[in-house]
């Protein structure tokens, strides 16, 4: 979405436990894209509480020069995207982020900045060649957030064409075979590392990461941005159709948006008042799917949606849609716009994958489903048909997502967090690191899980 109003930072409140510290969150996306929306809430949030926070992402229009401003306290630095690869190198490795030029803003950054400690969001090269060349004399704590699944089985495969396998292989292998060693990599070499899934604790434990140095945080609701409005009046103000039973999908990347609309088709010929609500942009492959399924009758959409108007177009829906097929990808995910549905009390209707599905249906602020696009049609239905149901559903979202993924609960953890890995480093460093190191906190356990999944 778009972003939030620039504002000049105030004088910092003191840290809530121990001095305040100088952070630095190195981000390979665009802003308001993907990851951002995990990095920022935090950075909000540590900001608040008297921490100098600098997040650096990629800027979406600016090619050679790099921009800075400052928005809730937080100093964003927007880095230059020239050749990062979102063509052909995305298609070979799954990642963009390979600008050069990016890397050396960011790295000049890193040894000027005078930070406590790095924060380094997945590992694309324009984030980890900055921390490979700055060494530990400029990062004296890294920490590595894992938020996402790459590699074999992983992003690498999206988009391409099944038939040019092979030559993507032959092709892209000295490129994958980098990215893999450095994904491994920067989370060995890394003082502490955080991780989003239950999926991708295993996997960092099975690379060789001990467990000492794994937090676990999932997906934050920012339930201070996003409030709750009445349904009636926001459908009034955007000129949706009071009578129409809404569906929505919220986000600019669509993850098997196929499942969906295939489960819509379906939900269509049961209920001539449904209407699929596609809010954010929507791509052409997209579009093409709505005709060839008979839909463009039945499809809403919001385009681009301003900050200011995040909460009435959120309100709009009677139901969210998240669909997931079982891939390792989605697995490993905890899609960020879950904690966008909670927040607006509103249910969800997903798919039975990965954390998120857990989450679901544990705490009954939605439905699960199982089996395709059949249960997935019958489950939107359902929410159709039993209003009452669907509006206790969302209540219960709320209350579950300001007691257990609030972004301010969130980084209150990470604070502590920063706290133990920093802790043990000093220990290692004088040598008395032993077995009986505590661990940091794993907020998924606030969550209410229990165990892991392989």
């Amino acid at each position: 979405m778009a972003a939030p109003v620039n504002t000049q930072p105030d004088m910092p409140t003191p840290a809530a436990h121990g001095r305040p510290l100088r952070i630095l969150m190195l981000l390979f996306v665009r802003r308001d894209e993907g990851t951002y929306h995990r990095a920022f809430p935090w950075a909000r949030r540590l900001a608040a509480r008297g921490h100098a926070v600098t997040l650096m992402c990629v800027s979406a229009k600016r090619w050679l020069t790099a921009r800075t401003e400052y928005v809730d306290g937080v100093r964003i630095v927007e880095t230059p995207h020239l050749f990062d690869g979102r063509g052909v190198l995305r298609t070979l490795t799954g990642m963009g982020g390979w600008s050069p030029l990016d890397a050396a803003v960011r790295l000049r950054e890193i040894r000027r900045g005078g930070y406590d400690l790095v924060h380094t969001f997945e590992h694309h090269l324009n984030v980890s060649l900055p921390v490979y060349l700055a060494g530990r004399r400029h990062i004296p704590l890294l920490v590595s957030d894992w938020c996402d699944h790459y590699g074999p089985g992983g992003f690498r495969r999206n988009g391409r064409r099944p038939r040019l396998d092979p030559l993507y292989r032959k092709v892209g292998w000295p490129l994958q075979a980098y990215t893999d060693f450095v994904e491994r990599d920067l989370r060995l070499r890394a003082d502490g590392v955080t991780v989003i899934s239950r999926y991708l604790r295993q996997r960092a434990l099975a690379q060789g990461v001990p467990a000492e140095k794994i937090c676990l945080i999932p997906g934050s609701a920012d339930v201070h941005a996003i409030r709750p409005q009445d349904r009636a009046v926001c459908r009034a103000r955007l000129g949706v159709p009071a009578g129409l039973h809404v569906a929505a999908f919220f986000g600019a990347s669509h993850y098997d948006m196929d499942l969906a609309l295939a489960a819509f088709a379906q939900v269509v010929r049961a209920d001539h008042h449904a209407a699929l609500l596609l809010m954010g942009s929507v791509t052409g492959a997209v579009e093409q799917q709505v005709r060839q399924l008979g839909l463009a009758r039945h499809v809403l959409r919001s385009g681009w949606i301003p900050e200011a108007e995040l909460e009435t177009w959120l309100a709009c829906p009677d139901v969210f849609i998240l669909p997931m097929r079982d891939t390792p990808v989605n697995r490993a995910r905890w899609p960020n716009k879950i904690g966008f549905h909670m927040a607006a009390a509103r249910p969800t209707v997903c798919s039975a994958i990965g954390d998120v599905a857990d989450l679901v249906r544990r705490e009954r602020i939605g439905l699960v489903a199982t089996d395709g696009a059949d249960d997935f049609a019958d489950s939107i239905l359902q929410l159709f048909r039993a209003p009452a149901m669907a509006a206790d559903m969302g209540r219960h979202a709320r209350e579950v997502a300001e007691r257990m993924l609030d972004s301010d609960l969130h980084a209150q953890a990470l604070e502590e967090a920063y706290r133990g890995f920093a802790t043990r480093r000093a220990r290692l460093d004088a040598g008395g690191l032993d077995d009986a190191t505590t661990l940091p906190p794993d907020v998924h356990r606030s969550v209410g899980e229990q165990g892991d999944q392989p």
